[in-house]
Formats: structure tokens, C-alpha cells, sequence
């Protein structure tokens, strides 16, 4: 019972209740068209200041210009969350490490990238993105490994599938020059 009023304890407590709500495709398509008016308005914005040469400069106006970048891309979020939460059902946590990976092997291979055309780096920042690279690969590769096994992929069935297609395209006479003669040494 102590442990329920302490923060850790209160914190577990609530991390295992459930967010229940309804999230039907019309309250997708609703926030989909807001987003999408915002959108117009926003560029149009960002558009204009970067045109502008009497703003550039003025602290207020830059300011307004970086939040309506930032903006963008919440408007851009919010209904591409939405109805990936709606079509993703039991699969979502796998979805989003997934996508996560993606974006944090983009970033890591800037930062990489960025890294050697620049002279004044810090080391560490080299470092790390190196390190981040190597974690945004192996939650990937795990991401993408625990997904299949949830859905009930095999390596045996990976397997056959790839023998199947393989035969398909021998089949239809696909494969030509030295892919055939080493699908025939493997199969004598």
C-alpha cells in the first residue's frame, strides 16, 4: 500500500491502465482536412518570409517563421499518428519501432555525413553518431525480426517462399546466364 503513494509506485500504477477511446475514419478524415488547411496556410507563410527581404533579421519574425516550421510538421503527425494507431491495431508497438529505426538511421547517417564535410566537429558528436547509427540498425533488424515472429513468420516458411519464387521465375525463364547455371550446379 506504501509503495502505491510513492512517485515509482504511483507511476507503475498508472503505466498499466489502458488509453480506451474511439478513433473512427471519419475523426481521421476531419483532422486530415484541418491538417490540410493548415498546411496551405503555413507553407504560404513560410513561403512569404523566405521571400521577404524586409523580415530578414527582425528576432520576433524569424521566431514566428521557425514555429510555423514546426508546426508544419506536428499538422503533419497528428493525422499520419492517427491513423496509424486506427489501421496498425495489435502490431502498433512493432510499427512505431520500426519507424523510429528509419528515422534514427536517416538522422545518424547526417550527422555522419555532415560530420566529415565539416572542419570544426566535436569528437563526441562523431561518436555518437556512429553509436546511434549501430543501435538505429539493431532495433531495426530486431524490430523487423519480432514483428514476423508476432505474425507467425518462420525461417522455414521464409525459405520455401523464396524456393517457390525461384521456381517461378525459372519458369517463366527469368533468370538468365550465370544465375542459371547456379541454380543448376545446386540442383544436381
Amino acid at each position: 500500500m506504501s509503495g502505491y503513494f510513492s512517485a515509482p509506485g504511483a507511476i507503475y500504477a498508472n503505466a498499466q491502465k489502458q488509453a480506451d477511446f474511439k478513433l473512427t475514419y471519419l475523426s481521421i478524415v476531419i483532422v486530415i482536412a484541418l491538417a490540410a488547411c493548415y498546411l496551405v496556410v503555413a507553407s504560404l507563410g513560410i513561403d512569404m518570409f523566405s521571400k521577404c527581404k524586409e523580415l530578414a533579421g527582425i528576432k520576433t519574425q524569424e521566431d514566428l517563421n521557425k514555429w510555423l516550421i514546426a508546426t508544419l510538421g506536428i499538422a503533419i503527425a497528428m493525422p499520419t499518428t492517427l491513423l496509424l494507431i486506427k489501421l496498425s491495431g495489435e502490431y502498433l508497438n512493432y510499427i512505431i519501432a520500426i519507424l523510429f529505426a528509419i528515422f534514427g538511421i536517416v538522422a545518424a547517417s547526417s550527422v555522419i555525413h555532415w560530420n566529415k564535410k565539416c572542419t570544426e566537429v566535436d569528437e563526441s558528436q562523431k561518436a555518437y553518431g556512429g553509436v546511434m547509427l549501430a543501435l538505429s540498425i539493431a532495433l531495426l533488424i530486431l524490430a523487423i525480426g519480432l514483428f514476423m515472429r508476432s505474425r507467425g513468420v518462420t525461417k522455414e516458411g521464409m525459405m520455401d517462399a523464396g524456393r517457390a519464387a525461384r521456381d517461378r521465375m525459372l519458369a517463366r525463364g527469368r533468370f538468365r546466364g550465370l544465375g542459371q547455371k547456379v541454380i543448376r550446379a545446386r540442383r544436381t
